[in-house]
């Protein structure tokens, strides 16, 4: 599955080539960021017109149901980590409930971005070889690991101002 400004398409592999398969029909929402969040569940975030939950039909070729979340702040995205849907935003992070389509701040992840003498400015991106969270913030880049003592959730950051990174 691929997002692009017309929605969601599905591409297939075939010998060693990928080739487009079909757009999902009944959905023509630009998808930058999205996860699944079932087998035919799919969340979209939207900068702008929020989170869409669509139910997909058993070949992914039309959306059966949508649900609109809205929108929760801006500079955003949706990610995978640790086998949990989240969203980022300029609001904070937020969990996803696949079972009942709801987010729920949650109050450690965005303690630990969003101090408020350096906030990031919403996005989060996922490290997966090495299990962490980036942020970046105006005088730091942020980023959240696994304490190996006891497992929580860890800040560290590399003082780098904006202006050096651009």
């Amino acid at each position: 599955m691929q997002g692009n400004y017309s929605g969601l398409s599905i591409l297939e592999k075939v010998g060693d080539q990928w080739r487009f398969k079909n757009s999902i029909e009944g959905f023509d929402i630009s998808s930058k960021s999205f996860v699944f969040a079932g087998d035919f569940k799919i969340v979209v975030n939207h900068e702008f017109k929020g989170i869409h939950v669509l139910d997909l039909d058993k070949d992914y070729s039309l959306m059966k149901n949508l649900l609109v979340l809205g929108q929760v702040g801006f500079d955003s995205n949706i990610f995978s980590y640790q086998n949990r849907i989240l969203y980022a935003s300029n609001q904070g992070v937020f969990d996803f409930n696949a079972k009942t389509s709801t987010l729920k701040k949650d109050s450690l992840f965005t303690s630990l971005f969003f101090n408020k003498d350096d906030a990031i400015n919403g996005k989060l991106n996922v490290e997966e070889e090495n299990d962490r969270l980036w942020g970046f913030s105006p005088q730091n880049v942020i980023y959240v690991t696994q304490d190996s003592f006891d497992g929580k959730p860890e800040r560290k950051k590399i003082s780098i101002p904006s202006f050096f990174r651009q």
